[in-house]
């Protein structure tokens, strides 16, 4: 007698919930095999590890920061003053670094940081924001108010009229950005909320 499609699945469903069970139990996938009379690479293809993490998105990293890929966190600041009121910036900007914070929370080098330190950068992050913000929007504002800009601008403008424009080419000043905002307030909570915590 043939198992049906629907059998089959329910039994397969079964499974998987038995192994990520026995995963969170701390049990190895060796033991999970063992105890399901399943092979290790049948657990491994029953319960995939989480995907790998790419940390330059993470607003909180050191080092090298590629910013995350969506083109909402590439908005420029003053197009983002335009399209969402005071109460949503603050939510953009304090919930992404936010869940950043989470992620070294939960998926992190160990020793890993406590949730009680993600709150904490979440606590400062809503305090320091907006000062971030104004302070951010005033220097690009100059910016692009400079002698300096205004030349660049002629240049490019040579540069169309000729065909010979970079297509790399990106005018935006390397802080006008929701990226780069969550990433100035992010890794400044982050160090004073672990000198918080350490005391």
């Amino acid at each position: 007698m043939s198992v049906s499609a629907d059998d089959g699945a329910a039994q397969l469903r079964k499974m998987v919930d038995r192994a990520k069970t026995m995963q969170d139990h701390g049990y190895s996938n060796s033991e999970i095999a063992s105890a399901m009379g399943i092979t290790e690479n049948y657990v491994r293809n029953l319960i995939p590890s989480e995907p790998e993490i790419n940390w330059g998105y993470n607003c909180l990293t050191t080092g090298v920061h590629h910013g995350r890929p969506e083109a909402l966190w590439n908005m420029p600041l003053l197009q983002m003053t335009y399209i969402f009121n005071p109460d949503e910036i603050k939510e953009l900007i304090v919930y992404r670094i936010y869940t950043d914070a989470l992620i070294y929370v939960h998926r992190g080098s160990d020793p890993r940081p406590t949730e009680q330190w993600a709150e904490r950068i979440k606590e400062i992050a809503e305090e320091r924001y907006l000062n971030v913000l104004q302070l951010k929007i005033g220097e690009i504002t100059k910016y692009y108010e400079s002698p300096a800009w205004h030349r660049d601008v002629h240049g490019v403008i040579e540069r169309i009229k000729n065909n010979r424009l970079n297509p790399r080419y990106q005018p935006l000043h390397s802080h006008d950005s929701i990226n780069m905002l969550c990433r100035i307030v992010g890794v400044s909570a982050s160090i004073e909320a672990s000198k918080d915590i350490a005391e």
